[in-house]
């Protein structure tokens, strides 16, 4: 009886000690957004969270999705200088989901292992592009798209079904 009642509080225990630890990563995680993002996310829940960061110099993407249960993300953004009302412009419109005329075919940069759009196609809402890369005195957003690496953040807020996209891609 001695022995079970062991393994149970061991099992228990490794059981709280990793769920603590996803607690208190996704709270890490909403931190470091909310200082990027200069907009208190704290009222969000994740519900997805990859990231391919990695091997040499760190190069990878990383997606999270927060949903949020009412308008205060919306409202927070509203008006802030550096978050947009859509229509998305090209730049961003073009990292997302890719860019087609007659004379060229621009593949998404923010894609899942098969070159598919992660970001599902949204139509109200607001966007946050930050270049990591720019320097000072040399042009951002358009620019992005003419390098041969990209360092950006961007973030995308779904008013309609109240989540927010927000990515880094390093190259």
């Amino acid at each position: 009886m001695r022995k079970y009642l062991c393994c149970y509080l061991l099992i228990l225990g490794v059981l709280l000690g990793c769920s603590g630890c996803t607690v208190g990563n996704d709270h890490r995680i909403m931190q470091e957004i909310s200082n990027r993002l200069d907009t208190d996310i704290a009222n969000g829940k994740i519900v997805i969270n990859e990231d391919s960061h990695s091997g040499f110099l760190n190069d990878g993407t990383s997606i999270i999705a927060i949903q949020f249960s009412d308008d205060s993300f919306q409202n927070a953004v509203k008006g802030k200088r550096n978050w947009k009302s859509f229509p998305l412009d090209k730049t961003v419109q073009t990292l997302l989901y890719g860019y087609e005329s007659d004379e060229l075919i621009c593949e998404p940069y923010i894609t899942d292992e098969n070159n598919n759009a992660i970001i599902p196609e949204i139509t109200n809402g607001y966007y946050f592009l930050y270049d990591r890369q720019a320097k000072n005195g040399r042009a951002a957003g358009a620019d992005i798209l003419r390098r041969d690496s990209l360092n950006f953040t961007v973030a995308v807020y779904d008013s309609d079904s109240r989540i927010l996209y927000y990515c880094e891609m390093d190259t």
